[in-house]
């Protein structure tokens, strides 16, 4: 699929099986079903962090890039570290049976930083194409 779709295409596809899994989760099946949702999940966010990293460049231009790709990668580093944590806290202090949800809010803050990014950088090469 990499040699046919975009970048983005691979993202918005990732997303599309990240949400279906999230979706498979919150719904009360065996508990096979749920190995099948958690295996989507990675499958889902497989293409997103590498195809976010090749178009940095395209973002931030490409005398930014490497920095912004090393901010992209201790952020990815430091959530990868935190995020089972936090649900850890949560599991103890609430339920484990949040487990969906808490998938479904970290899908939506995926989702709604790729979105708003995607509307920032287009904002600005439309300001770019005006005073160029």
């Amino acid at each position: 699929l990499a040699n046919r779709l975009t970048s983005r295409q691979l993202i918005r596809a990732g997303q599309a099986v990240t949400l279906a899994a999230v979706m498979l989760l919150m719904l009360p099946l065996p508990a096979d079903v749920s190995g099948v949702g958690l295996f989507l999940i990675g499958v889902g966010n497989g293409p997103v962090f590498p195809n976010m990293l090749h178009m940095t460049p395209q973002y931030f231009g490409a005398d930014l890039s490497q920095s912004v790709m090393g901010i992209e990668m201790a952020i990815a580093y430091v959530g990868s570290m935190l995020t089972p944590v936090l649900f850890g806290v949560i599991a103890q202090q609430v339920t484990p049976d949040l487990f969906p949800a808490y998938l479904l809010v970290l899908y939506v803050l995926m989702l709604a930083s790729g979105l708003l990014l995607d509307k920032k950088t287009k904002r600005m090469s439309e300001k770019c194409v005006q005073t160029g």
